[in-house]
């Protein structure tokens, strides 16, 4: 009986130690998680940087966060969604404000702009949606180009030069015979 006794005594001690180091097991690898999912952000790659090479560092980092704020915040994209902001190389200035662009790689290569006010060394706190993948013939008032025509120069000169020659009426004949 004595034996039986400190059997039971060994195996309930085994369990509970089990038990323990179980939910010590537990509990400090759910307390990593937790703290690697609230300290982790997914932080945009900006790729073609030197293309806003006129912005000063400080400028550039100002630039960064206002448009994680934008995208994440305002336009609510999940930080998945959006994982590279490619800087593009035409930029366009009208009345001291110096307009650059960029693309997020939402799937549909969303392209938003902003301006850089070279009189007062300012950022535009405004962005400006000028269209995407699906929508690529949009034209905003605020420049005269398209969405297409500053992503892909090449495409959008020889989508225009394919309409004119589509647009363009045949030589008038006499006879009604033309020579195509």
């Amino acid at each position: 009986m004595h034996e039986n006794f400190e059997i039971k005594k060994i195996i309930i001690f085994f369990i509970v130690f089990l038990l323990l180091a179980g939910f010590f097991v537990f509990f400090n690898l759910y307390k990593e998680d937790r703290s690697i999912n609230t300290t982790t952000k997914d932080i945009p790659t900006y790729i073609n940087i030197d293309n806003i090479d006129f912005l000063t560092n400080k400028n550039q980092n100002e630039l960064k966060n206002k448009i994680e704020k934008y995208v994440y915040k305002e336009l609510e994209y999940t930080e998945n969604e959006v994982d590279e902001i490619n800087f593009l190389e035409k930029t366009y200035t009208d009345n001291n404000k110096k307009y650059f662009f960029f693309i997020l790689n939402d799937g549909l290569d969303t392209m938003y702009g902003t301006y850089y006010n070279t009189k007062t060394n300012t950022l535009s706190t405004d962005f400006i949606w000028y269209g995407d993948a699906n929508n690529s013939d949009y034209i905003d008032s605020s420049i005269p180009y398209s969405y297409l025509e500053i992503v892909n120069e090449k495409k959008f000169n020889d989508d225009a030069y394919q309409k004119k020659v589509e647009d363009t009426l045949p030589d008038n004949n006499d006879d009604g015979i033309y020579d195509y």
